[in-house]
Formats: structure tokens, C-alpha cells, sequence
């Protein structure tokens, strides 16, 4: 008699994690960044998505367009890849307010790719949080038409008693603020500065004044719509037919911010958090100003963003331009 062959046995067995490591950056300098760690792993790059690259016993994932996971072995095997690595391709110069106090403090390479990736993956949960956060123009309604009783004119009434009165001609065409607005801002500042906030429909939600300390007009304005914005769709969702992301709207100012001014990288930074992401097309005229402080140009401001990290200038594409 002749005994069948033998099935093969199948042989189940849990290898120890290792060590992973995330390696995240920016977008527009990632890959360059990434490859000369992972050419000393034996890879060839950061590879493609949906398929891991092996390279004796390390693994490499790319799980986004800027982050690669790598399990190895141990943590000593990757304190060996690593050393002797060029600094200088994990550093950038300076950028922001040339008064800062801080601003000769030199950071490790570790601590500025630790930061690149708690902000990239806090990006990313803030964008995908977004897409949920209020739709085009086209799908609302414009909240001027509501009665004074309405619960979306009160909330903002209670910071701006005229939320919703002013509406600019031609908003939807022309996304140039008008006279009124001007004057408005005037009568806020005083002998400050102030931040008119007009939504997608030409209508003027807010318009404040400067805080105590750091407590910008702007981050009033930015804070106070979003704040308000978000009670009023957990009280009920059918606000957001009238409500959308600030995206959509533009934020004036009276005096443009100073870029010696700590505060207003501050401030930048604040609106490219609002922003969140790139500008929706038609909508780019979104931060505007009717008049620049003493000793403050057009190239200054130009200068100043053009310093801030590629999310601001490169995602966001942000723009402070006159009105």
C-alpha cells in the first residue's frame, strides 16, 4: 500500500515587535529628507503605498505622502543607522519675528523631527475633521434673512451687538469690503487696531478690537466665530445650513499686523490653523487690510510669510493683501 503524501505543516509563531519608528516631515522636503536613513537600511526609498519594502530584518511601511513606519529589530540597530547621519538635513534656518527671545536656540534633530511629526499627524486629524466642518456657499443659506429672534443672530450678538446688519454689495463677485466696513472697524479700534470677520454671503459676523496681552483682534475674531460656530451645531445641526468654515469667508483688518511684532506670527499662525488646509478655489481673498501701520510695507508682510513653514505658504498659500 502506498501512504499518501504528507500535507505540509503550517507553522504559527509570534516574532518580537522590535523597535518601531516613525519618520515623518513636510511635504515638500520629506523624501529627500527620508531616503539617505532608509538607503542605509537597504532600501531604496520611501516607496509606495499598499506595499512593504524588506530589507534584511527591517520593514518599511509608507502609511502617508510624509510618514514611513520601520520596524527593526531593536533600538540599538537603529541608534547604529542613524549615527553618523548629516545633521544639516534635519535643520532650517530661522524663520519668524527677528525679536523673539529664543530665536539663537538651536534644536536637535530629534526634537525638530519629533515636532514635524506631532504636527503633521495633528494636521492630518484637524483636516479629516474638516471635511464634516460646513459645505460651500452653494449648499447654504444666508443667515441676514433670519429673523433678529434667531438663535445664530443672538449667540453672535452676545460679543458683536451688530452681527448680521451689515452686508456688503456685490460680496459673492467682488470680495472687496466696502466703505461700511471701514467705518465700522474705525469705531471698534479706537486707537488700536480691530478685525471685521464677513461671511460667504457679504454679511459682517463680527468685528472686534484688540485684547489684553496676547489677545490679538484677530485671535478674538478667529476663536470667538469658531467657538460660537461649534455651540451652536451641538445645540442643533440645521445651523450649519447657515454657517460654514471660515475658509469661505475673509477676515479685514484696519492696520495690517507688524511683522516685528511677535504677536503677529502669533496671529499667522492662528489664521493658517483656521484655514486648516488649502484656501477653496474662488475663496483666496480671504485676508485683506485697508491700511498698513508706520514703517510697515507690502514686502515686509510679503517677507514675513514667506518665513513661515511650507503649510503656511505652501498649503494654505497664505496672502495678506490689500483691500
Amino acid at each position: 500500500m502506498v501512504e499518501p503524501p504528507m500535507k505540509p505543516q503550517v507553522t504559527l509563531s509570534q516574532p518580537a515587535m522590535g523597535a518601531l519608528i516613525q519618520l515623518a516631515g513636510w511635504r515638500d522636503s520629506f523624501e529627500s529628507a527620508a531616503t539617505p536613513i532608509l538607503q542605509r537600511l537597504g532600501f531604496a526609498g520611501i516607496g509606495d503605498f499598499g506595499r512593504a519594502q524588506v530589507a534584511g530584518d527591517a520593514l518599511c511601511f509608507r502609511v502617508a505622502p510624509e510618514r514611513v513606519l520601520l520596524r527593526m529589530s531593536s533600538l540599538v540597530a537603529w541608534d547604529a543607522i542613524v549615527s553618523g547621519v548629516d545633521p544639516a538635513l534635519y535643520v532650517r534656518d530661522y524663520q519668524g519675528s527677528p525679536d523673539l527671545l529664543y530665536r539663537d536656540t538651536a534644536l536637535s534633530a530629534e526634537t525638530y523631527m519629533g515636532c514635524g511629526a506631532i504636527f503633521t499627524a495633528g494636521l492630518a486629524a484637524v483636516q479629516a475633521a474638516k471635511g464634516n466642518d460646513g459645505g460651500p456657499p452653494d449648499t447654504l443659506s444666508d443667515p441676514y434673512y433670519l429673523p433678529d429672534t434667531s438663535r445664530i443672530k443672538q449667540i453672535y450678538r452676545e460679543i458683536y451687538p451688530d452681527a448680521f446688519k451689515l452686508k456688503v454689495p456685490n460680496w459673492q463677485t467682488t470680495r472687496t469690503p466696502d466703505a461700511a466696513i471701514l467705518r465700522e472697524l474705525l469705531a471698534v479700534a479706537g486707537s488700536s487696531n480691530a478685525v471685521a470677520f464677513i461671511d460667504p454671503f457679504g454679511n459682517l459676523v463680527l468685528c472686534l478690537g484688540e485684547g489684553s496681552g496676547i489677545d490679538t483682534a484677530f485671535m478674538q475674531v478667529t476663536s470667538q466665530y469658531a467657538q460660537r460656530r461649534f455651540m451652536l451645531r451641538e445645540e442643533d445641526e440645521l445651523s450649519m445650513r447657515y454657517l460654514t468654515q471660515p475658509a469661505y469667508g475673509a477676515f479685514v483688518y484696519l492696520y495690517a499686523p507688524d511683522p516685528k511684532d511677535a504677536r503677529t506670527i502669533m496671529s499667522f499662525g492662528a489664521y493658517g490653523s483656521s484655514m486648516a488646509g488649502p484656501i477653496p478655489e474662488g475663496y483666496q481673498r480671504n485676508f485683506l487690510y485697508y491700511r498698513l501701520p508706520a514703517g510697515v510695507t507690502q514686502a515686509d508682510l510679503d517677507s514675513a510669510i514667506a518665513a513661515l513653514p511650507p503649510f503656511y505658504n505652501q498649503t494654505v498659500k497664505m496672502a495678506l493683501a490689500p483691500v
